[in-house]
């Protein structure tokens, strides 16, 4: 089946491949998106094969293609899967040249995990909250205990290897009343690039903590003081501002695309070898009137396959209607291109939807910081 002219036009190339190398996960953080993170399945050795011709099919937008191991904890399928998965798409000859990163909770990182990392040049990115009383509050393994201490040996194994580092934190109500704190503990521990998602209800983690009415203001309090310890230390690098910052250093008229919201710019595969598009959470969503957001498998299709599916289309469709309301109707649209898929799908229940509680804080309360903070 083919597509539209509407919908062939707006399929773009790949700029990030997120794989789920097993949905198993270690330990128990009280805002997973995942449902089933307790389920031992890890991807065969003949997914990763399929794989590397499956990436034959695609277009890539630049070389090497970075691929995000994710969702669960990655580093629970082992260090002989990866030896055996990064030397199968590094021989595939199929495959376009990658660029391996890892998203961990670091608990399992040990030297053997830190000379994997070096000798495949792996770039890792590692899930902490701040200090223990903030992380520990939230992020707790299967047996209730905090996860602190064991993630920042992990991360500190990483530095002493020299190996490339970043942190990822989920930023609640509860640790928003601690900015400064949670600043000095990026600065205490060396890291330079930082990203805090603001809680989101998404997938499994029906409700945020952030859904509260005063949590808007709280936010906006939060980054104004981030911004002002930023610049006293501009060494540090926050994602979330400086893609607001970016956004509107843009030239009048340049409309922002957001990959989530874009066919083709994410592609994510499950542990089973199936095909998604669009948020990376959707992978592990279904919708009764979608059903799942899988339309292939890397097994069995190809990328024009996948494309042409007719729920594919159906959902695709529906994606690029919201996207379209959000332009005609929010003053933000600028900044952030259209939203998030999968927020719109879990808050709202649709795709044609406009603002969520994710992109009211993410984006608009962003913007609204950043733009006070220079006098704009």
């Amino acid at each position: 089946m083919s597509m539209s002219g509407l919908a062939a036009a707006s399929i773009v190339p790949t700029r990030l491949l997120v794989l789920q190398p097993t949905g198993f996960c270690n330990i128990n953080c009280r805002y997973c998106y995942l449902a089933d993170r307790q389920a031992r399945r890890k991807m065969r050795t003949s997914t990763v094969r399929a794989l590397g011709r499956f990436l034959g099919t695609i277009q890539v937008a630049e070389k090497p293609l970075t691929v995000s191991w994710h969702a669960g904890e990655p580093l629970t399928a082992g260090r002989d899967f990866y030896e055996s998965a990064f030397s199968i798409l590094a021989e595939s000859p199929d495959c376009p040249p990658l660029r391996h990163t890892i998203q961990t909770n670091a608990t399992l990182i040990n030297n053997q995990w830190c000379e994997l990392f070096t000798r495949w040049g792996v770039h890792v990115s590692v899930s902490l909250d701040g200090p223990a009383h903030i992380h520990d509050r939230e992020r707790r393994d299967t047996g209730n205990r905090g996860t602190y201490a064991r993630a920042l040996a992990g991360f500190e194994s990483l530095l002493k290897h020299d190996i490339t580092v970043s942190t990822i934190g989920v930023l609640t109500y509860y640790a928003m009343q601690f900015p400064d704190e949670i600043f000095r503990f990026w600065r205490s521990i060396g890291v330079r690039s930082v990203a805090i998602i603001a809680e989101e209800a998404d997938g499994a983690n029906r409700v945020s903590s952030l859904s509260r009415v005063d949590a808007g203001s709280r936010y906006y309090g939060f980054l104004r003081r981030l911004l002002e310890l930023r610049d006293q230390y501009p060494e540090i690098h926050i994602r979330e501002l400086e893609f607001v910052e970016q956004a509107l250093r843009c030239a009048p008229g340049l409309e922002v695309a957001s990959m989530e919201n874009t066919p083709g710019a994410i592609i994510s595969v499950d542990t089973e070898g199936n095909i998604s598009t669009f948020s990376p959470e959707l992978l592990d969503q279904g919708h009764q009137s979608y059903g799942n957001f899988t339309w292939g498998n890397v097994n069995n299709h190809t990328w024009d396959e996948v494309v042409g599916h007719e729920k594919f289309i159906g959902v695709a469709k529906d994606i690029r209607l919201g996207v379209d309301r959000c332009r005609a109707e929010c003053g933000f649209y600028v900044v952030c291109g259209g939203g998030a898929p999968s927020n719109k799908i879990s808050e709202n229940g649709t795709f044609i939807s406009t603002d969520t509680v994710a992109c009211r804080l993410r984006i608009m309360t962003a913007t609204e910081a950043v733009l006070d903070h220079y006098g704009l």
